[in-house]
């Protein structure tokens, strides 16, 4: 596409041939004059021979444009470096510290070292980062998000010198400070570089990609081209462009006044013995077009204005392509002017580690760039934009879900926790609200509340709703998560319009969940932390504890008391007050239930999961389950059981560097468990909190985003599953971790009251700027200096009169003192003591009236402890022995099946059974089969043929350690008798198979 020709200025700019054909203007002008000395001229004759002149020479410089790609290309829609940093200066700011680079010479870079860079408008999708080069942009989608025909690949610039494959071993990749736009550097060895500026374009379905190709050298680069290669296996040259076509959905690739050479089968040279996964051509592909820029003198640059481009037709194609030429080089302002207006008025921190503060806004980029069009990404960017006098978008259809991009797509109830939780902490709340009602209208749609749902549904403007009573919802976990959402979005927010139109919906989603009648709860069955342990199972790794998902959870118990709790509180607020109180006595009995079949006194920890239909419960801690009742609201601090959990759980769980494993036996996690252990400690005030941070930060991946799973080497999973990266799941919750260890906000917008719980984590000092509190915000600074702290809160916004907080002050020492207070019209305030800490003292100041006028001022003085307690050391884990059989049982039945126990039951009287989906240790089945030496029990009735237990290989009854337990069970007298039909292994309501292979 012809695009204006660039000012830009020799030698840095591009435009080197037309520099020479001013130079020849010149010159022929001379010569036309000193003829003219020599024989007089009329003036018009003059001007009519100077006029012929420039045509020719015109005419002959056009040919040779034309007949250039590399002239045309330098000449075209360019600039140079130092033009480019000049208009944007900002391109030099970079979140420095998360950032990789890799020498390919020294050590070819590895999957789990590489770090995934999102970057997404809602209508365009790519990630950097975790392919070589680290410009390649993978995962590529649009416009909808929602892989109906799957992704377009992936795309790699890069530079070809002299007709060979220039060899760049040095490269490094990061995010800018002021916008998520990636930037990444390849560097050959003799000098020549190749920057990439790569951004998702402002309401449009584009990726815009800034390629500026850099000699700093004193050697001069001949036939230079720059290479766009894809995985894609087949595509077409039209025009100046490549075009792909897949069921419907075109993705187009070119550079803006770029006039490519042609195709050719080419791909960057890749080191020696690079892993596949880093390998973006290991599967084939290799299509690329060229577009050559020539000469590179010593000290001379060019940068052009590339694209990917996704839509359904040519014409709507050109369409965007006409639009982005007329914006050119400007769509890098446009970005960065949409971003700051969208971010502007959320919660900024500023502490003495720059790596903390920074890590915020990676988070923001990453999460933000995995909603579809339709949230803040699409409707918002058009209205900024256009506010801007940027790049205006073409009208998008209702949207904005949160989607897990990397590999996946569609919204995931449980996924969108991370996002939920983390924007409503930040106040981006017009986000969330277009999530909650993307997902409503959904629901109301397809007439049920499911695991997930596209991202892509043509929902209509005007909602019918469905007979709610009728719709279907998941049994457990999913739509207790569904109705928090809302209740943390109602909690920032203060929004019951939102909560009011829903609540046919959130009614449905606490009453029709399964509960038996010892108001137990199933899981779920498709949990993240599910997939760890069957398939490193199935891997042949020795994992004998993890929790079998198709037992009784304690899990989805903690969420659904914390879902009918906020659902009570919801009701009140609209008025319902039969509605609340009937939530509340459901919210009672599940919980006395919970607390009833799941506590282990003797451990001092919640058993993770029970079994369906035996007495045994699953004994093992295990982190992503034991850390939950804190997080999600089960559970209050002060409350010595909740403390004793999560200290008992750590206890067994700890790893050095703030870290914790999922079970005694397993070191790897799910990727938002670093954040759940932040979050735990923090509310119980432990000075361990701060390495639980550093142990965070030091698990990301270096884009600040966070993997599906994590190794034992807290670098994220390369080998068997949660592979995938950059999971605004997982970053989201561990983001809001950290922002709540460091504040312990707590608002409630409805009642204009706000709570807050500052730890000093990252340096004596602490500024929080924007936290939402409805219409209004609240600032808050900390700081300290030899035992003396001082607390400054502001509001901003709409602040109603009676605002007020309530301001705990924590101290690892002695001797916490109040020292002032000032607040609005010296109102009294209630200072009371905090709950009572073994390792924190605190004070906390109640009702303090604030508003915009006036700020609240607290100084502290205390005595700073010199001792900081190391991190936690691991414990042995020891299962324990099995309470004896009842008296008088006449067999154990060991099956994993209700229905067969039930069938031996009805023949054999007095059975007790020993459930196989609960992992055990051989010590506790010969505990259950001997006392002293002699058989408990007369018989065993044996049904593992078919199903050998939860984590258990078929060679445990056969020749392992659970036939050495029946063999001395016989030899002591016993008896054994197998089933006549085995149970088939059991299968989770998703149709996974059990453990048994």
């Amino acid at each position: 596409m012809a695009c204006p020709t660039s000012r830009a200025a020799h030698p840095h700019g591009a435009s080197h041939a037309a520099g020479r054909q001013s130079k020849g203007r010149v010159t022929i002008g001379m010569a036309a004059n000193h003829a003219s000395s020599r024989k007089p001229w009329t003036s018009r004759a003059v001007l009519f021979v100077a006029a012929a002149v420039l045509v020719i020479a015109a005419g002959w410089a056009l040919r040779a444009l034309a007949t250039n790609p590399a002239r045309y290309n330098r000449a075209t829609a360019a600039v140079g470096m130092e033009e480019l940093l000049g208009r944007y200066e900002w391109l030099g700011y970079r979140l420095d510290k998360w950032q990789h680079s890799a020498v390919a010479t020294v050590a070819p870079p590895r999957f789990r070292d590489l770090g995934a860079y999102p970057v997404g408008n809602g209508q365009a999708f790519g990630i950097l980062g975790p392919h070589w080069p680290l410009a390649t942009i993978t995962n590529l989608i649009g416009p909808s998000y929602q892989k109906r025909q799957g992704f377009f690949g992936s795309l790699t610039p890069w530079l070809m010198v002299a007709n060979k494959p220039a060899d760049c071993p040095e490269q490094s990749i990061q995010w800018l400070a002021d916008a998520p736009v990636v930037v990444c550097t390849q560097n050959m060895p003799g000098g020549l570089s190749l920057t990439t500026y790569t951004f998702a374009v402002p309401g449009a379905p584009v990726l815009g990609i800034v390629a500026a190709v850099v000699n700093s050298s004193s050697h001069t680069f001949r036939d230079v081209a720059l290479m766009l290669s894809t995985t894609m296996a087949s595509g077409e040259l039209v025009k100046d462009r490549l075009v792909f076509d897949r069921g419907g959905s075109r993705m187009t690739i070119g550079v803006l006044g770029g006039r490519p050479s042609g195709l050719v089968e080419a791909q960057p040279p890749m080191p020696e013995r690079i892993d596949r996964k880093v390998n973006p051509f290991s599967a084939g592909g290799g299509l690329a077009i060229r577009f050559p820029l020539g000469t590179f003198g010593p000290g001379q640059s060019v940068a052009k204005l590339g694209y990917i481009l996704f839509s359904k037709s040519a014409a709507e194609e050109e369409q965007w392509l006409q639009r982005l030429c007329q914006e050119g080089f400007t769509v890098l302002e446009s970005t960065r002017s949409a971003w700051q207006n969208h971010t502007g008025a959320l919660a900024t921190v500023a502490t003495d580690s720059a790596r903390l503060d920074q890590f915020f806004k990676a988070a923001l980029y990453v999460v933000l760039s995995q909603q579809a069009a339709g949230g803040w990404a699409g409707q918002e960017w058009n209205k900024t934009a256009s506010q801007a006098g940027g790049f205006v978008g073409l009208p998008q259809q209702v949207g904005g879900g949160f989607s897990p991009m990397h590999g996946y797509t569609y919204l995931w109830v449980r996924d969108s926790n991370g996002p939920v939780r983390f924007l409503c902490a930040v106040g981006d709340l017009q986000a969330v609200a277009a999530h909650l009602e993307y997902h409503f209208r959904a629901c109301a749609q397809e007439k049920r509340v499911g695991n997930n749902m596209p991202l892509d549904l043509p929902l209509s403007q005007s909602v019918v709703q469905p007979d709610w009573d009728k719709v279907a919802v998941e049994p457990a976990e999913v739509p207790s998560f569904v109705i928090l959402q809302h209740f943390w979005y109602y909690r920032s927010s203060g929004d019951l319009t939102l909560i009011r139109w829903h609540w046919p919906m959130l009614r449905r989603c606490l009453l029709g969940q399964e509960i038996d009648a010892r108001g137990a709860l199933p899981f779920h069955g498709d949990e993240t932390y599910r997939f760890p342990g069957y398939e490193l199972f199935r891997a042949g790794e020795d994992i004998s504890d993890w929790v079998c998902l198709e037992t009784m959870s304690a899990d989805s118990a903690f969420e659904y008391v914390a879902a009918a709790e906020a659902m009570a509180e919801l009701a009140s607020a609209l008025g319902k007050s039969a509605e609340a109180a009937d939530y509340r006595g459901r919210a009672a009995r599940i919980r006395q239930a919970t607390e009833r079949l799941y506590w282990q006194t003797d451990k001092g920890f919640y058993a993770p999961a029970l079994s369906d239909f035996a007495e045994q419960v699953h004994r093992y801690p295990f982190a992503s389950i034991n850390l939950n009742p804190l997080w999600v609201g089960y559970g209050r601090p002060e409350d010595p059981r909740q403390a004793a959990n999560v200290l008992a759980t750590i206890k067994h769980l700890a790893r050095p560097g703030g870290l914790v494993k999922s079970t005694p036996g397993c070191g790897y996690y799910v990727g938002m468990l670093p954040g759940y252990l932040l979050y735990n400690l923090a509310e119980l005030r432990h000075p361990a909190t701060a390495q639980a941070l550093e142990g965070l930060l030091n698990s990301a991946e270096p884009s600040g985003g966070y993997a599906e799973m994590n190794t034992p080497e807290d670098r994220p999973a390369d080998r068997v599953w949660g592979m995938h990266r950059a999971r605004p799941w997982e970053t989201g919750i561990n983001a809001e971790a950290v922002l709540h260890a460091l504040t312990g906000y707590q608002p409630n917008a409805a009642s204009q009251h706000a709570y807050l719980r500052p730890l000093l984590l990252g340096g004596p000092r602490l500024s929080v700027k924007g936290l939402p509190l409805g219409a209004s915000a609240l600032d808050l600074d900390v700081s300290e200096s030899k035992g003396v702290r001082h607390y400054i809160i502001r509001a901003s916004g709409a602040v109603p009169n009676r605002a007020t907080v309530d301001l705990a002050v924590v101290a690892w020492g002695s001797g916490l003192h109040v020292r002032s207070v000032q607040v609005r019209n010296n109102a009294p305030v209630r200072v009371e003591r905090g709950p009572s800490w073994p390792w924190a003292e605190e004070i906390v100041l109640r009702n303090m009236p604030v508003d915009a006028e006036n700020a609240i001022r607290v100084t502290v003085g205390y005595l700073p402890s010199s001792h900081r307690p190391p991190w936690f050391s691991a414990q042995p884990f020891r299962y324990g022995a099995a309470s004896p059989p009842p008296h008088g049982t006449s067999a154990v039945v060991i099956t994993g099946s209700a229905q067969q126990f039930r069938a031996v039951a009805a023949k054999t009287p007095r059975a007790w059974p020993m459930d196989t989906k609960i992992p055990w240790p051989a010590e506790y089945l010969r505990s259950v089969l001997l006392t002293g030496g002699r058989p408990s029990v007369p018989m065993v009735v044996l049904d593992v043929d078919r199903y050998p237990g939860a984590f258990k290989r078929p060679d445990f009854w056969t020749t392992g350690p659970g036939a050495k337990a029946l063999k001395d069970f016989q030899a002591a007298g016993g008896k054994i008798q197998r089933v006549a039909k085995p149970s088939p292994p059991p299968r989770s309501r998703l149709g996974f198979a059990g453990t048994s292979d």
